[in-house]
């Protein structure tokens, strides 16, 4: 029943389908799911030009950092099918060389990362003057991670697991408040 629609959904999201078969009544059943192989492009190591304009319209170049690879591999297939180019690291030192080649226009950032936290890659990514939007997803958002979170530098703080029309709606709103005017209104102190 709701397991094989929540399947099914899944499935096509990735590109993918599901077949059932059954030879009857209680003969069994047999799910098969096909989904798309996803081939990760290495970072373009071309430098952009000062003051290059960004792609026209609401495409995006996006970085996710997240330490485990099937949830930024999957959320970066989600989010090229709206046509963004995506990038995924997976540990916080591999971040910040993405952020530097391939100089994103939002980072989706985990905290619990490899070689460097998300914290940290926040806090180098503001003390290196980037005003790239910056939106923390992870499953830890105790106040303690969220206050700690915007204070090295994150503008916005999503907890997993979420919505995926309201990551786009979060990311939208980032974009249209810029760099450095960033959420400074509820740093409430």
């Amino acid at each position: 029943g709701l397991g094989v629609y929540t399947i099914r959904q899944v499935a096509v999201l990735h590109g993918g389908t599901v077949e059932a078969h059954s030879d009857g009544l209680g003969r069994g059943s047999q799910f098969v799911v096909r989904l798309p192989a996803v081939i990760v492009q290495p970072v373009p190591r071309v430098h952009p030009s000062p003051g290059a304009a960004l792609p026209a319209g609401p495409k995006r170049r996006l970085l996710i950092a997240d330490d485990l690879k099937d949830s930024a591999d999957s959320l970066a297939l989600l989010l090229r099918t709206q046509g963004h180019q995506v990038w995924a690291a997976y540990d916080g030192q591999a971040a910040l060389i993405a952020a530097e080649q391939f100089k994103p226009d939002i980072v989706l950032l985990d905290i619990v990362l490899p070689k460097k936290n998300g914290f940290q890659v926040a806090t180098e990514l503001r003390r290196e003057g980037r005003n790239v939007p910056i939106l923390m997803l992870t499953s830890r958002d105790s106040v303690e991670d969220v206050v700690r979170g915007l204070d090295a530098g994150a503008d916005d703080y999503l907890p997993k697991p979420f919505h995926f029309d309201e990551l786009l709606a979060r990311m939208r709103a980032l974009i249209r408040r810029g760099g450095a005017e960033r959420l400074e209104v509820l740093r409430f102190g």
